[in-house]
């Protein structure tokens, strides 16, 4: 593990008070709980880029679809679906 160190972040008395009730919620300090969304945060950063990659390369490529082709699409997996629910009284 990489050596720790400190870090000056201000933050708005609102989100002190948020954070501080989750650190009590789950018995944790305020620093582990800042430390635990940044590092989360970063991990969503790095998803989310990953993710606008491969839609950038499907665009690219053309492997795409307009909304409402797609929408038409959903409607018919959802009409199918309802179809196979079991019906009251059935």
């Amino acid at each position: 593990m990489a050596a720790e160190k400190n870090a000056l972040v201000r933050l708005d008395e609102r989100t002190l008070k948020r954070i501080d009730a989750l650190a009590r919620g789950a018995r944790r300090s305020r620093s582990s709980m800042i430390k635990l969304a940044v590092e989360h945060h970063q991990e969503h950063v790095k998803w989310l880029a990953v993710e606008v990659g491969k839609g950038l390369d499907d665009l690219e490529a053309a492997r795409v679809r307009d909304f409402q082709t797609l929408a038409r699409k959903l409607e018919q997996k959802r009409a199918a679906m309802a179809d196979q629910r079991p019906r009251d009284g059935d």
